[in-house]
């Protein structure tokens, strides 16, 4: 006889291809003597039950002793049926006969009736391992148990191989809605169809939602469904179709709240109020004002949050529009003063990289709330921890000027614009110091407005739009004037240097530099008069004036050596490769580009490291080092493919066919 009690089912498996080799692997190729049970879990809506039923219509062959099939109901709004009901069904199908209906006698004759029988059972949507466990069949039986939560005491104990099925990838997301539309549709909307797949995160539930809503009305539809789950606010209303609670995300999140401890909801409603897309466990732990290791299990626990990075958290776009929902839950105020926290917490760390990059700089960064921040112990650790938190960061920075919060607005932009330079991320500098420019005119006074604009100047510069650069170093120099503020005044003299200098104005240039350099000195601010320094030298090479140009360079580079710059330093030491370069004397010129590049690679400053190695490479070529400079070019390109720069890498390929 074949028990079958699988539901008729036809679910969607694109895109599931590696799930299902895995769960062929694990039941049917199992090797003897090991634990035939998969534990399927991941976040709701995810297409857990699609998966496994899709799989197991295809397996009739592999388990010929049948299938059997529970809905144990643990999420959702049926109560669970008691173990003793599904038992005492199975061992019907079984055509047995339990000797006591007690919940142990039930046990044992399920396990002996199916021990040493090829058979199937699907354990569907358990709540907790204890649901689950009364129903595990006998030796040799194969058991899928899916389940929202990680059950980690039936891998633990049962020895279940965990799967954890996620969102689509993004062609997959595409292509499920793709089969829904047509081929008609898909050509006159299909790259709306993409945003919308991207919008929902690739959910398969938000993706059967948005299918049956399309597949209603007429094309036209498409862009004003898109158009609606662009609204993060009403998202969940929009994949929420009326009565059919089996496809509302809405109400496929509520029952995994339900399954949450009260703290573990109050951080999931914090958590969705971080700007994202990662939060570390400190940011966590700091957003909700105490130690939530064990709330942030839970969630992960439930797949309402995922760990990419050790110590780093994810939640799904949707699973945050429901977590802002449970914002409602918390005290009066508390949502705002989480907000605040975020802001604060990100502008004190970045504004402590900052002093690590740039030893003795002044920003205006008012005393941290959150207690003291520990400055990181080397430039190389603040680019490093800059470069994870960016996208948090930058999404922070368009949350607080969305929301009004100028003064974080400003704050924040003017504090990560040395490792946006250092990153070569100018466009990035240019967009969010726009946004700080009209933050500052509202709540800061006229001498930082003026910072704000040389640093939009000099972002400008480096994107050689000299035009606008000039217009923002000359509105910088007005305010600084205006505020009497003579450090200010004095950059925005280095401003203006550097662009005559860009157009070979090599006069005013000098002047320019001059000025800052004698205001600098007035102030005792080693770090300014450094950067004066180095534009002198600058103009003296231009000019060939190459003593003048050394000791200018001599002068900057132990100033920034007593600051402990080591990245003003470096620059000084290209600057003065060029020198001897420019002279001629090939030697000298090397060993200080190869101390530059030392310099550059502590600060993982790869752009400028590959840079210096291509200079390098060239007055070893002429100094008649051929095979060290061929080292250096090989070393140049690798650094350009790592980071993405194919016209530099070519560049240098170029350069290296010429060898």
């Amino acid at each position: 006889m074949v028990v079958r009690q699988l539901p008729a089912y036809q679910p969607s498996l694109v895109g599931r291809h590696a799930e299902l080799r895995e769960l062929d692997d694990v039941l049917v190729r199992a090797e003897p003597g090991n634990a035939r049970i998969a534990l399927v879990s991941g976040m709701a809506g995810v297409g857990k039950t699609a998966l496994v039923r899709g799989w197991a219509n295809r397996m009739d062959e592999a388990f010929p002793g049948g299938t059997l099939h529970a809905d144990l109901n643990g999420f959702g709004a049926t109560s669970p049926e008691a173990p003793e009901e599904i038992l005492t069904r199975f061992l019907k199908d079984l055509d047995v006969e339990p000797p006591t209906t007690t919940l142990d006698g039930l046990i044992t004759a399920f396990r002996s009736a199916t021990a040493g029988r090829s058979l199937l059972v699907v354990l569907d949507n358990a709540r907790d391992a204890a649901q689950a466990r009364p129903l595990l069949p006998g030796v040799g039986c194969a058991v899928v148990v899916t389940s929202r939560v990680r059950l980690e005491s039936l891998i633990a104990r049962e020895g279940a191989h965990p799967l954890t099925v996620q969102p689509l990838e993004r062609p997959d997301a595409i292509a499920m809605l793709a089969n829904s539309l047509g081929a008609d549709r898909m050509r006159r909307a299909g790259h709306l169809v993409e945003e919308i797949a991207e919008l929902v995160g690739g959910l398969p539930l938000a993706l059967a939602v948005v299918a049956a809503r399309l597949h209603r009305h007429p094309s036209e539809e498409v862009r004003s469904t898109r158009d609606a789950l662009r609204e993060t606010k009403t998202r969940l209303d929009t994949l929420s179709p009326g009565r059919e609670t089996d496809l509302d995300v809405r109400v496929a999140l509520s029952y995994s709240h339900e399954g949450l401890t009260s703290t573990a909801v109050e951080l999931w409603a914090l958590l969705a109020l971080h700007p994202g897309p990662t939060v570390s466990s400190d940011a966590a732990a700091n957003l909700a004002g105490r130690d939530c290791a064990a709330d942030i299990a839970e969630l992960v626990a439930a797949h309402l949050l995922e760990e990419p990075v050790h110590r780093r958290f994810a939640m799904h776009d949707l699973v945050r529009d429901y977590g802002r929902e449970l914002t409602g839950l918390l005290p009066p105020g508390r949502a705002e003063e989480a907000t605040t926290a975020v802001f604060d917490y990100l502008l004190q760390h970045v504004a402590a990289c900052d002093q690590a990059l740039v030893p003795g700089r002044q920003l205006p960064i008012p005393a941290s709330p959150i207690g003291k921040v520990a400055v990181p112990p080397t430039a190389r650790d603040a680019m490093e921890w800059l470069d994870v938190e960016y996208p948090t960061i930058t999404a922070a920075l368009r949350q607080a000027a969305e929301t009004g919060a100028d003064q974080h607005t400003w704050l924040l932009a003017v504090a990560l614009v040395t490792y946006q330079w250092r990153r070569s991320r100018f466009a990035d500098a240019d967009r969010y110091l726009r946004t700080a420019a009209d933050a500052a005119k509202r709540v800061a006074g006229l001498a930082d407005q003026a910072m704000v604009y040389r640093m939009l100047g000099g972002s400008r510069w480096n994107m050689k739009e000299y035009p606008l650069a000039e217009g923002a170093q000359r509105h910088a120099v007005r305010l600084s004037e205006e505020a009497g503020d003579v450090r200010g005044l004095a950059y925005g003299h280095i401003g203006l240097a550097e662009i005559h200098l860009g157009r070979s104005e090599h006069s005013m240039a000098r002047a320019a530099y001059g000025r800052a350099c004698t205001l600098f000195r007035q102030l005792g601010d080693e770090l300014g008069e450094a950067d004066a320094l180095g534009g002198i030298a600058r103009v003296a090479l231009a000019e060939g004036d190459h003593a003048r140009a050394v000791e200018a360079c001599s002068d900057a580079r132990d100033r920034f050596a007593h600051i402990r710059d080591v990245n003003g330093e470096a620059s000084i030491l290209v600057l003065l490769g060029d020198v001897h370069a420019d002279c001629g004397d090939w030697s000298r010129a090397a060993a200080n580009y190869d101390l530059a590049i030392s310099h550059y690679r502590s600060l993982t400053r790869h752009s400028h490291e590959a840079k210096t190695l291509v200079l390098l490479a060239g007055v070893l070529r002429l100094d008649g080092r051929t095979d060290e400079s061929e080292q250096a070019l090989h070393r140049a390109r690798d650094l350009y493919h790592e980071l993405g720069d194919t016209s530099g890498a070519d560049r240098v390929a170029e350069m290296l066919a010429n060898v």
